[in-house]
């Protein structure tokens, strides 16, 4: 699954980080119940978790975990985190697929989080077209990153909302449009999105994809309401900001290219993200290497313009690897320097779990 609500932003992170070693206990206890089937040898009789649904399909049913602890400095200040993101559950048909994820931090008061509730039908052997419905990311600035913070670009446009998307999925194409209701939107209005993603030769993938109010986007819902709070005179933003976002990527044999914009089309309004008008922005570009047939190794550069609490330019590696079928592991190191602010320095690591 992809990851779906932003986290905070790490710069607030400092005064507000406890973990207490019986939570710490208590995730290292679920770490290693999760990977236990990693070590049971499969009985000979063994085989996928498939039974008959009511209409003669079958169904498989996958169980998705991430565990993220995150640690960083920024001008002598520390902070860190335990995160279980995108704790998932995958039940999929023939024709339909139901997905559900929650996760948990352990930072500040936001606990048990439901990230995702959706339900998605369609035959793709029988025909391309595809229809997805619930609590879920809406298609656009869709991002494919080997790191475990999100990039920039994530930052700027990830929407999670109820959402209804129809679309086509063919062999080298992908459209799709949604709608949903927004904070922002009046009683009866709808925000839209439109994607647009393909597979041309040589290895080359484009995609373009459209929304009409960023102002909609988790991390811009969030930076609008602390910055409300900081002033409560400021109004709530009443004008819709249209948005939109592309990726060019590009694979060989062993490396695969990958660079992501995002932006606003108009200003943010004065006093909506900050004390003057912006038009916030975000680029990205990532390189990975496979270096074995477990291992892979990754480099991102990005930058962003107007984009209150995040760095201005930000590079950094990670190192991902398969332990076993059933586990696989992740580190990284990001170094991000900002405007006015120390530069930050940020390492985490995460075990994914896949049953």
């Amino acid at each position: 699954m992809a990851k779906r609500e932003s986290r905070p932003r790490r710069g607030d992170r400092a005064d507000r980080f406890t973990t207490p070693r019986r939570s710490l206990r208590r995730l290292l206890a679920v770490v290693w119940l999760l990977s236990l089937p990693a070590h049971v040898p499969a009985s000979p009789e063994a085989g996928p978790e498939e039974e008959e649904d009511d209409v003669g399909g079958r169904w498989d049913l996958v169980v998705e975990a991430d565990l993220e602890l995150v640690a960083e400095d920024q001008g002598g200040e520390t902070a860190g985190e335990i995160t279980f993101d995108e704790v998932g559950v995958v039940l999929e048909g023939a024709w339909w697929q139901l997905e559900t994820g929650i996760k948990w931090e352990s930072e500040g008061d936001r606990g048990v989080l439901v990230e995702e509730v959706s339900l998605e039908v369609g035959d793709e052997e029988r025909w391309p077209g595809f229809a997805r419905a619930g609590r879920t990311v809406v298609p656009f600035a869709e991002s494919d990153s080997r790191f475990i913070e999100d990039p920039l670009t994530v930052v700027l446009g990830e929407t999670d909302d109820d959402t209804v998307v129809l679309g086509y999925r063919g062999e080298r194409l992908e459209a799709s449009v949604s709608a949903y209701p927004g904070e922002l939107a009046g009683d009866g209005d709808l925000d839209f999105a439109a994607s647009l993603i393909a597979e041309v030769s040589g290895g080359w993938s484009l995609g373009l994809s459209w929304t009409s109010d960023l102002t909609e986007a988790v991390e811009l819902r969030e930076l609008r309401d602390e910055f409300r709070e900081e002033d409560p005179s400021v109004s709530a933003p009443t004008d819709v900001v249209r948005g939109i976002a592309g990726f060019v990527s590009r694979k060989w044999d062993r490396v695969l290219a990958r660079w992501e914009l995002v932006t606003a089309i108009e200003e943010f309004a004065a006093g909506h993200l900050d004390e003057g008008a912006v038009r916030p922005s975000a680029a990205s570009l990532e390189l990975t290497l496979r270096v074995s047939e477990r291992w892979a190794l990754s480099g991102r550069a990005e930058t962003s313009s107007e984009l209150a609490g995040h760095p201005e330019r930000q590079m950094g590696l990670a190192a991902s690897g398969e332990l076993s079928d059933f586990v696989t592991a992740t580190g990284e190191y990001l170094h991000g320097s900002f405007d006015g602010e120390p530069d930050r320095d940020a390492v985490a690591l995460m075990l994914a779990f896949e049953l």
